[in-house]
């Protein structure tokens, strides 16, 4: 850290997620490297110790529908990644546990998604994982127009400083 200035946390750590942007999604990482290590035990089940590292994803959301997450179930529990969703960066707003498959109802919004390494007898189950994430609108609904990204749960333009013009984001300068 620099004096006066704060350092950006690397991609993947709770306070710089990893931005989903389409679907279907697929990523594979490890755990051993993850970025952070915050969660230690997640409200949706607080009695389980999750307190190995974990990468965080952002979900961003700009119609109703389910949200899909899995990851498999590796060969002698090592690595062991679990799936958590969350309607902030803390521990107390979880929304949903799973140990590989997850799937939810979600309003628009933003939720972020956690695969973290479960810890079995004081023993971190850290790995390589493959994680699939799909989303199904629902029936009805309109997602963004295809110039525009969906950010918070509103549709804007990508690029700062430019402007929705019905099928373009234009600099208006």
């Amino acid at each position: 850290t620099t004096f006066g200035t704060e350092q950006v946390p690397p991609e993947g750590h709770r306070n710089n997620p990893i931005r989903i942007r389409s679907f279907p999604y697929s990523d594979t990482r490890d755990t051993t490297v993850g970025p952070s290590q915050y969660f230690n035990h997640y409200s949706c089940n607080a009695g389980l110790d999750e307190y190995g590292r974990e990468w965080v994803y952002r979900v961003d959301l700009c119609q109703p529908g389910i949200l899909a997450a899995h990851v498999p179930e590796y060969p002698s529990n090592d690595p062991d990644p679990d799936l958590h969703l969350l309607s902030a960066a803390d521990q107390y707003a979880c929304l949903e546990r799973a140990h590989t498959d997850l799937a939810t109802s979600l309003q628009p919004g933003t939720d972020l998604l956690t695969v973290d390494t479960y810890v079995d007898n004081a023993i971190e189950m850290e790995g390589t994982y493959a994680l699939e994430v799909t989303f199904q609108p629902e029936a009805g609904t309109q997602g963004c127009e295809a110039h525009l990204v969906c950010d918070g749960g509103s549709c804007v333009c990508e690029t700062p400083g430019t402007t929705d013009c019905d099928t373009v984001c234009a600099d208006l300068q």
